[in-house]
């Protein structure tokens, strides 16, 4: 049937058939269906109108618009990639200043002290300061 229809077709004679992703809540094209279906019900009927070409220009919008709404998904999807990547950057780059400060105390002075050893190695200073990055990355872009 998916095959027939490509989510939403107008036949003459019989209206819209749509397919929708229940399972997802993605009733995208029905309201499409719904706001192409609305128009020529609204207008006063005429019997001059060729309803295969009708069919032809709607089935066309309909593709037109389903296109549209798959390329704004995309996007969307996009820019939570986009943030997730540049989450990793910025935690790799607290990560290499904060390995940067301890390897030029060891540079420095020889040997790094118990204390600075387990805060090397718990990196606390480092998750909180990430956390603060990380919020500031989900406000993007909303």
């Amino acid at each position: 049937m998916l095959a027939e229809v490509d989510d939403l077709k107008f036949i003459p004679g019989v209206g819209f058939v749509v397919i929708v992703d229940s399972a997802r809540g993605d009733y995208r094209n029905l309201a499409i269906a719904y706001a192409l279906a609305r128009d020529p019900i609204l207008r006063p009927k005429s019997d001059d109108i060729d309803l295969e070409i009708l069919s032809l220009i709607v089935n066309r919008t309909a593709k037109d618009l389903a296109d549209v709404a798959a390329i704004r998904s995309l996007v969307l999807s996009n820019i939570e990639n986009a943030k997730a990547i540049l989450a990793r950057l910025e935690k790799s780059l607290l990560l290499m200043e904060f390995n940067g400060r301890y390897l030029a105390n060891l540079m420095k002075d020889g040997t790094l002290s118990k204390q600075d050893l387990i805060s090397f190695y718990s990196g606390e200073e480092i998750k909180e300061r990430y956390r603060s990055v990380e919020q500031d990355i989900k406000v993007l872009g909303t």
